[in-house]
């Protein structure tokens, strides 16, 4: 496969793809249980902390009414972006269940 790397800001590497069959190659088969259409309820974001903190300021100076209006503003605006209406089910599946 003929492909070239570049940086990201963090300094991780990106593969860029050069053609048609290296992309068939990859999203042609996934692996048991990696189908990309499954909910990835693995640890995915780069920086857990600085995401909560955002969310956390993001409320801080919100009236109740108002952090439940910004979280469900939040929900749709990525359940837009994932658009998937197996993935949001299954996601909603698990959110609802009851902790033991």
């Amino acid at each position: 496969m003929d492909s070239t790397v570049s940086r990201r800001g963090d300094g991780a590497e990106i593969s860029r793809l050069n053609n048609e069959s290296e992309i068939e190659d990859i999203f042609g088969f996934w692996p048991p249980g990696e189908n990309p259409m499954n909910l990835n309820v693995k640890a995915n974001i780069f920086h857990p902390d600085d995401f909560y903190q955002k969310l956390i300021s993001m409320q801080k100076d919100l009236s109740d009414d108002d952090v439940q209006r910004a979280n469900a503003k939040l929900i749709l605006l990525l359940a837009n972006h994932i658009g998937d209406m197996d993935v949001l089910s299954e996601a909603m599946r698990i959110a609802a269940q009851k902790s033991a």
